[in-house]
Parts: C-alpha cells; sequence; structure tokens
C-alpha cells in the first residue's frame, strides 16, 4: 500500500460521504492521477514524462473504506504495469501519426487538444496528484517548514487535489470553487479518526 493509493481512497470516500452517497452512487466518482513514467522507462528527459490512469468507482465499491481501499489498490497495481502503460502510449503515438491528423495545421491541432482536454474533464470528478518527496540542501533546510504545490480548479472540474512530503511532513491541498466544503470536513474528519495528526490551513475563503 503506497501513500499515493491511501490518500486517494481516502479522498474518493470523502467525496462519496459528501456528495454521493445521498443520490445512491447514480454516477461513478472517476479520479484522474498522473503517473510519473520516468519511473517505468529509462528516460534522460528533464521534462516532464507523464501519462495518467481514471480510477472509476460505484457504489459497489464504497460500501466500506476498506473494501473501497482494496479496489484502488488493485486497480493501481494492475494499470500500472509496464504492459498497460505502454497500450496508452501506443494509442497515443497511433493517433497522432495518423495521416489526416498530420495534414491538421498546428495551431488547429491546439485548440482540437484544448477542446478535447475540456470534453475529458467534463466526466471526471477530481484530479489528484501527489508528486512525492521533495528533496533540499542540507543547509537550508532549517530554514524550510513544509512545500506544497496547487492545481488550479476548472468550470469542468470544480476541486482539484494535490499533495507533497518535506520531511516527515506531508501537505495535502485541495483547491475548490465548491459553494460548500464537505469534502474538505470529511477528509481532515477521516484521518483524525485513524489517529493521524491532522493540521488544517486555509485561505478564508
Amino acid at each position: 500500500m503506497t501513500i499515493t493509493q491511501y490518500l486517494t481512497a481516502v479522498l474518493c470516500y470523502s467525496i462519496f460521504q459528501a456528495n454521493y452517497k445521498k443520490h445512491h452512487g447514480k454516477k461513478p466518482i472517476k479520479i484522474c492521477i498522473p503517473v510519473n513514467l520516468k519511473k517505468y522507462f529509462k528516460s534522460k528527459t528533464i521534462n516532464n514524462f507523464f501519462s495518467y490512469i481514471t480510477l472509476e468507482l460505484g457504489e459497489k465499491q464504497i460500501d466500506s473504506f476498506d473494501h473501497l481501499l482494496r479496489f484502488v489498490k488493485e486497480d493501481f497495481e494492475k494499470r500500472l504495469t509496464e504492459e498497460e502503460i505502454l497500450k496508452t502510449m501506443s494509442a497515443n503515438v497511433k493517433l497522432g501519426n495518423h495521416p489526416f491528423i498530420r495534414m491538421i495545421p498546428l495551431a488547429l491541432k491546439k485548440v482540437f487538444v484544448k477542446l478535447s482536454y475540456i470534453e475529458i474533464r467534463k466526466y471526471t470528478t477530481t484530479t489528484f496528484s501527489n508528486i512525492g518527496r521533495v528533496g533540499i540542501i542540507a543547509e537550508y533546510q532549517k530554514y524550510i517548514e513544509n512545500f506544497l504545490f496547487l492545481i488550479a480548479p476548472e468550470s469542468v472540474e470544480k476541486i482539484k487535489c494535490s499533495a507533497c512530503s518535506y520531511e516527515n511532513t506531508i501537505v495535502f491541498t485541495i483547491t475548490s470553487i465548491l459553494a460548500d466544503k464537505k469534502i474538505e470536513h470529511y477528509f481532515c474528519q477521516f484521518l483524525k479518526e485513524q489517529g493521524i495528526d491532522v493540521k488544517i490551513e486555509d485561505n478564508g475563503v
């Protein structure tokens, strides 16, 4: 069980408790998880080299947190194999090399990509990205308490989540344009109930 898997499960459970439970899970919860491909393929690039997986959970997978946690762990393990990742990459490369696509001017391609992104995001509940441990040169460590990074919410995906860790602290950030704070409340409350020390900060908005 990884930290990303555990936090993903807690996030799913919180979304279900806040919004989906009263509607009996009529719509699945879909969480987009960026994946660092450098962990799976040898690459010398210093630029972003990533893909993503989308976890889809219905009411059957969220009947209890333990069941949900097992499902998330198994789904991660099933999707994050070299074979599965290569399937996704091959499909993307095949599409990009299609003769019709190659004929389209770059300016139009950018428009189509942006529109496709917006359309895809209509069907995802949120995005959660964990960049993992942040390392700092020893001489500067005494000046730093923690790190955080933010993903801006959008009209089609109104809540975004991110995490990073420094020393023994994990900062989980939720950025939202939703009117209520139910998801944040359930998320923090659940962690507290598990005996995890939680410190809450917000911008007051």
